[in-house]
């Protein structure tokens, strides 16, 4: 969750997070991540272009941001690859680019079935 301007609280089963301006939270079904700034509001605000940029986040991280417009659903299934660092910018209508980047950049094996992507 991202608040650019103003403020805002992320509610979540795991716990609540308040958000000033410029600040973001990540989060998944289980956990709740805390609020850090904002890399760049330019990157934060890309998606209404249509494009998701993705400025040396961690894997888990980038995964998540995957999963957010892409139909289907990308598992990291190696916890090892969590902190590994991702950069590139995609267009949101092929975020499977994405997926090809990763593998590619990190030397990952990535497993196809239907939608679902499992990486590791």
């Amino acid at each position: 969750m991202r608040c650019q301007r103003g403020a805002a609280e992320l509610r979540h089963p795991a716990g609540r997070v308040a958000l000033a301006a410029q600040q973001e939270a990540f989060y998944d079904e289980r956990r709740v991540g805390p609020a850090t700034p904002l890399a760049k509001a330019a990157s934060a605000s890309a998606w209404r272009e249509g494009v998701v940029v993705f400025d040396d986040l961690p894997l888990d991280q980038a995964v998540q941001e995957i999963n957010r417009y892409r139909p289907g659903r990308v598992v990291l299934v190696d916890d090892a690859l969590a902190d590994r660092r991702f950069s590139a910018r995609v267009r949101v209508s092929d975020l499977d680019q994405a997926l090809e980047l990763l593998r590619t950049a990190h030397h990952i094996r990535l497993r196809r079935v239907g939608e679902l992507v499992l990486i590791g």
